[in-house]
C-alpha cells in the first residue's frame, strides 16, 4: 500500500469516505453532543491542573496563558452549549478553527522564551480537545500528534534540557491519552450511527418495495396465538384477520379449504409451503392470492414462528379463467365445444341418478338449406336451434354443446321421469318446426334426437353416447323431425316419436 493510501486510511479511521458523506446529519448532530459534555470535563480537568500548577510549580510569566485559555474553554463551553444546537452547520467548524488556533498561540506562547516554566500540564488538554467535535478518528490522530510534535520540538529549542524532557513526555503522555480517548469514542459512535443508518435504509428499502408490490406480510405466534397483518390487511379483509380465523380456516373460500389445510399440514415439519388460494374479503366476495408461509423453527426444533407473504393475483386468474371459458366455447352458437362437452357429461354423469339422459341431435336439412339459401341462411338455421337447445335445457345441471357441424349434445339432468323428457321434446319440436327460412319460410328447421336413459348400472358415458346414437340413427332412418329412447332392456331404440 502507498503512502499516500495509508495516509488516507488513517484518516478516515478505516471507515470508506461514503459512510461520512450518506450519515453527515446524524454525525453532526452526535458530535455536537460529544462536544458539549467534553468541553465540560475539559473545562474541569484544566482548572484543576491550574490549580495544581499554581499550588506547586512556578509558572512565572505563564499565568496569562493559564487565564487565555480559562476563557478560550469557558467561551467554547458557552458557545456549544447555547448556539451550536440550533447552527450545527457552522457551529463545528468554528469549533474546529477555534480550537486549533488556540491550541497552537498557547504552544507558543508557553515555551517561547520560557526556559524554567512547566506549561505542558494543559497543553494535552488543548491538543486533544479538537479530537471530540471531529469526524473521523484518523483525523483526530493526525491533528494530536501534529501539535505534540510541534509543542516537544518548540520546547526543546527554548527551556532547558530538564523542563524540555520533563514538558516532553507529559505532552506525549496527555497526547496519547487523550488520542486514544477520543478514538475509541468517535470509532464507536461512527459504528452505531453508520449500522443504525444502515438499519433505517434497510427498513425504509424494505417497506418502499412492500408498498410497491401490493403484498400482504403477516407474522403468527403459535405460542402466543397470536398475529400481525401488514397495513394493506384493512384494503382486503377490513382488519379482520386473527390467528384463529387463519387457522381455523374461516376466512378460506370452501372449496379451496382441504388444500389450505394441507398447507399448513406440511408446516408441522418445518416445511415451507405455498399454494394458489381464495380468500373471502371484506365483502365476502373470493379473491385469489398466491400464498407463501415459512415455518421458523427455534433450537429446541420447535416452531416458534410462522411468517407468510400474500400476493393478490386475482387478475391473473380471472384471466386464465376466462380464457379456458373462451377455450371451451363454440364461437358461432356461444355453446361447449365438443371436448368442453364430454368433460362436462362425464363429470355430471359422477352424480347422476336414474332420471337423467343423455341426448344426441342432428339436423336433418342443412345441406339443403346451405344448397338453397346459402351458408349464411344455413349458419342462422344453426344459431336457431342453439338458441332453443338453451332454451329448454337449462336446468341447474343441464349440459348444452355443438359437437359438429350440425350436430349436438344434450345432458338432461332432471330427476322428474320419463313424460317430463317428452314434454319438453314435445314442445322444443313444436317451436322449432315453427321457424322457416327463406323467402316464404319454405325451409323449416328439421332436426332428429336420440335419446339414451341412464341408469346405476349404466353411467359410462361411451355407452350412453353408443345408445343415444342408435336411437338417433333410427330416427334418421325411419321418417326423420323426430326422437326415439333407447331401451338397454331389449337393446334397441323404441318407437319413434314423429313430429308432424
Amino acid at each position: 500500500m502507498r503512502l499516500i493510501d495509508r495516509l488516507e486510511y488513517l484518516y478516515n479511521g478505516g471507515f470508506p469516505a461514503r459512510a461520512y458523506a450518506e450519515n453527515r446529519p446524524a454525525i453532526d448532530r452526535t458530535n455536537l453532543k460529544t462536544a458539549k459534555l467534553l468541553a465540560a470535563f475539559a473545562s474541569c480537568l484544566f482548572f484543576l491542573l491550574a490549580a495544581a500548577s499554581l499550588a506547586f510549580l512556578d509558572i512565572g510569566d505563564n499565568l496569562g496563558i493559564y487565564v487565555l485559555a480559562a476563557v478560550f474553554l469557558l467561551t467554547l463551553l458557552a458557545f456549544i452549549v447555547f448556539y451550536g444546537p440550533h447552527h450545527v452547520d457552522c457551529a463545528l467548524p468554528v469549533m474546529y478553527l477555534g480550537v486549533i488556533s488556540t491550541a497552537v498561540v498557547t504552544i507558543v506562547l508557553g515555551t517561547w522564551n520560557k526556559p524554567d516554566a512547566c506549561s505542558a500540564a494543559f497543553i494535552g488538554v488543548i491538543a486533544a480537545l479538537p479530537a471530540q467535535i471531529l469526524d473521523r478518528p484518523g483525523r483526530v490522530a493526525l491533528l494530536s500528534m501534529g501539535l505534540t510534535l510541534l509543542f516537544c520540538v518548540n520546547t526543546s529549542l527554548q527551556k532547558s534540557a530538564s523542563i524540555a524532557v520533563m514538558d516532553c513526555v507529559n505532552a506525549t503522555v496527555m497526547c496519547c491519552i487523550g488520542i486514544g480517548i477520543a478514538y475509541y469514542n468517535i470509532r464507536s459512535r461512527m459504528i452505531s450511527i453508520i449500522s443504525k443508518a444502515q438499519l433505517e435504509w434497510n427498513e425504509s428499502r424494505y417497506n418502499a418495495i412492500l408498498k410497491a408490490s401490493q403484498d400482504i406480510v403477516f407474522e403468527l405466534d403459535p405460542v402466543t396465538r397470536s398475529c400481525y397483518f401488514g397495513e394493506r390487511d384493512s384494503g382486503y379483509f377490513g382488519g379482520r384477520m386473527s390467528f384463529d380465523r387463519f387457522v381455523s380456516a374461516e376466512i378460506v373460500y370452501p372449496e379451496d379449504r382441504a388444500r389450505y389445510f394441507e398447507m399448513l399440514e406440511s408446516l408441522k415439519n418445518g416445511e415451507n409451503a405455498e399454494g394458489e388460494i381464495r380468500l373471502l374479503d371484506k365483502d365476502g366476495a373470493p379473491v385469489w392470492f398466491s400464498m407463501h408461509i415459512i415455518s421458523l423453527m427455534g433450537s429446541d426444533g420447535r416452531r416458534k414462528r410462522i411468517v407468510g407473504r400474500l400476493a393478490n393475483i386475482d387478475s391473473r386468474k380471472r384471466k386464465e379463467e376466462l380464457l379456458q371459458k373462451k377455450s371451451q366455447i363454440d364461437e358461432m352458437t356461444g355453446l361447449l365445444n365438443r371436448a368442453a362437452t364430454e368433460a362436462s357429461v362425464r363429470k355430471n354423469l359422477q352424480h347422476c341418478n336414474s332420471g337423467c339422459a343423455l341426448l344426441v341431435a342432428d339436423m336433418d336439412n342443412l345441406k339443403e338449406i346451405n344448397d338453397n339459401l346459402g351458408h349464411a341462411e344455413g349458419d342462422e338455421a344453426i344459431r336457431k336451434l342453439a338458441e332453443l337447445l338453451k332454451k329448454y335445457f337449462c336446468a341447474e345441471g343441464d349440459v348444452v354443446g355443438r359437437t359438429g357441424g350440425d350436430e349436438f349434445m344434450m345432458f338432461y339432468s332432471c330427476a322428474e321421469g320419463s313424460q317430463s323428457l317428452l314434454d319438453i321434446l314435445t314442445r322444443l319440436f313444436f317451436e322449432l318446426n315453427s321457424i322457416g327460412f327463406g323467402e316464404n319460410g319454405e325451409w323449416k328447421l328439421s332436426v332428429s334426437v336420440g335419446v339414451a336413459w341412464c341408469s346405476e348400472d349404466c353411467k359410462c358415458f361411451q355407452s350412453l353416447y353408443r345408445m343415444a346414437d342408435t336411437a338417433l340413427y333410427r330416427v334418421k332412418k325411419f321418417k326423420k323431425n323426430g326422437f326415439a329412447f333407447y331401451d338397454p332392456a331389449i337393446d334397441e331404440p323404441m318407437s319413434v316419436y314423429e313430429v308432424r
